[in-house]
């Protein structure tokens, strides 16, 4: 796991965008979230929130909507964010969410090939 986070900032510092945005289409959502509730990184609650959403705009949706997001927008990311938090609160909500993906993706074969294919190309 600590091997994927190191990448992933890696690959954050060289190409100067957000891992989230750009790996975003390589997550399956479903499998995100469920894996999240079975880990207790999400609760029943606000994982109810997200099923109805992503009943229905599922495949509208974007990797930061579920990981790390602000509260207003999204009550049922993993990691919630909110305008009353300071610049370095902000970044440390940015750095947990990183570290589970981070982990959810050592946790699965499937996700550490699609992992190693993305951070490998030159083209993003």
């Amino acid at each position: 796991m600590q091997e994927v986070y190191k990448k992933i900032k890696e690959w954050e510092m060289e190409v100067g965008e957000s891992f989230i945005d750009y790996f975003d289409t390589n997550i399956n959502p479903a499998s995100f979230m469920f894996w999240c509730l079975g880990k207790g990184y999400q609760s029943k609650e606000k994982f109810d929130l997200w099923q109805k959403d992503y009943i229905n705009i599922g495949h509208l949706m974007s990797a930061n909507n579920y990981i790390c997001d602000h509260e207003q927008y999204t009550p049922y990311a993993v990691f919630l964010k909110n305008e009353y938090m300071t610049e370095e609160e902000d970044k440390i909500e940015d750095k947990k969410g990183l570290w589970v993906l981070a982990e959810f993706i050592a946790s699965n074969q499937l996700y550490i090939d699609r992992f190693n294919n993305y951070v490998n190309q030159k083209e993003y």
